[in-house]
């Protein structure tokens, strides 16, 4: 598949409640701080550069340079190579 967004710095919000943004909890810098929603500040821990390649998205953390991915069900930073769990699917529509 293609990418459907263009790579690029990014605010991700709920559909649901435009003041809230994905944040990184305390704009921590180690590896597996959490990644929660928080009220939108404008701050870097809220901000991502989404980048394509391969067929999925990464999204790195403006404030730290480490990936968003998951570790056991809890989604969160990590350092590190990339692999299966940094890598994320974007869909069209609210599904």
């Amino acid at each position: 598949g293609e990418a459907l967004i263009a790579s690029g710095y990014y605010v991700v919000h709920p559909v649901s409640d435009g003041d809230l943004a994905l944040d990184i909890y305390g704009a921590e810098l180690d590896d597996g701080a959490d990644a929660r929603l928080y009220t939108n500040n404008g701050t870097l821990a809220q901000s991502f550069f989404l980048s394509w390649s391969k067929g999925f998205y990464t999204l790195t953390c403006a404030h730290s340079g480490k990936k968003l991915g998951v570790a056991d069900g809890n989604v969160e930073q990590v350092g590190g190579a990339v692999d299966a769990s940094k890598r994320w699917t974007v869909r069209a529509g609210g599904n």
